[in-house]
């Protein structure tokens, strides 16, 4: 289960409250650390480090727990693909068949329609709605199964734990 969506749409917090419904770790978002350690600086070609770290991380949790029946990511391809088109106006082809590989069987699409949290990592706060419009129109164009919560957490948390119980079946 991937999470995607613009910046402070509680991506984060979702994943942290999924992982405690389902007892378990979740795959934090790589890019930041990554960016912790270059103080927020990075270019394009930074971008495929970090799907490359993603990747990684995922799979060294698939590693660990091969059994576990869930495994959720706190981000997913899709967002480093629109990011990247968004700022830099393409998409690295390593990127892109990242976002093309079928890893995940759900993405979860975050409305932005939480407040703003300001983080020194974050740079868009007016434009989480154009965001969020691109990142849906990714998911269409990839092929993604997805859905897209809005709302409390509370809210968000009970229909995403429903998704998953449905594709469990």
């Amino acid at each position: 289960i991937a999470l995607t969506g613009p910046e402070s749409s509680g991506k984060t917090t979702l994943s942290e409250l999924l992982a405690k419904h389902f007892a378990i770790d979740f795959v934090p978002e790589f890019a930041r650390a990554y960016l912790e350690q270059s103080n927020g600086t990075y270019e394009k070609d930074d971008l495929a480090k970090i799907a490359h770290g993603q990747l990684r991380a995922i799979l060294s949790a698939q590693q660990e727990h091969p059994t576990r029946k869930v495994l959720i990511s706190d981000t997913d391809f899709v967002v480093i693909a629109v990011w990247s088109n968004y700022k830099y106006g393409s998409i690295d082809k390593e990127i892109d068949a990242l976002v093309h590989s079928t890893i995940f069987d759900l993405h979860i699409l975050c409305e932005p329609d939480i407040p703003w949290e300001k983080d020194d990592l974050r740079e868009n706060p007016d434009d989480r709605e154009e965001l969020f419009a691109l990142y849906e129109e990714a998911l269409n164009r990839y092929g993604k199964n997805y859905i897209v919560v809005n709302g409390s957490y509370e809210k968000r948390l009970k229909k995403v734990t429903k998704a998953i119980e449905l594709i469990q079946k």
